[in-house]
């Protein structure tokens, strides 16, 4: 269970997810249309270095943590773009959290692939975050 700063830090991501605003144009998606990656022969995978926004840590050591570590489902389209992103779990909660994923969707990612044809797909992914390490 995850305490209300965890909630309300992701009313964004919700909303983005739901296609609430003009801000969040684009981010409304179908879920159904999405397939587990879980029952895939290939799952999507990072082109390159997952996108974090390292200017939203706090500088020195001093009031954070040296590690993050988030879970986050993804629904990544059958060309490799992440269309939605949802916050699943993150220890610690921190403040910043959501400012440090903003550019999630940034990354690069080959999409999965289901007989020899790329398919849109929804991936669960544990991302642990060294912050005393660039990303």
């Amino acid at each position: 269970m995850v305490d209300s700063g965890f909630d309300e830090a992701w009313d964004a991501v919700s909303a983005r997810e739901a296609g609430a605003g003009p801000a969040n144009e684009g981010w409304a998606i179908d879920p159904t249309a999405y397939r587990s990656a879980e029952d895939l022969s290939q799952r999507p995978t990072p082109a390159s270095p997952w996108v974090i926004n390292e200017q939203a840590v706090p500088p020195g050591p001093v009031g954070r943590p040296k590690l993050v570590r988030v879970r986050v489902q993804l629904w990544v389209s059958d060309q490799g773009h992440i269309d939605a992103i949802q916050l699943l779990d993150a220890d610690p909660v921190v403040p910043w959290l959501e400012a440090l994923l903003k550019d999630l969707d940034k990354t690069p990612l080959k999409p999965a692939f289901e007989g020899g044809r790329p398919v849109a797909s929804s991936w669960q992914v544990e991302l642990q975050l060294d912050l005393d390490n660039p990303f």
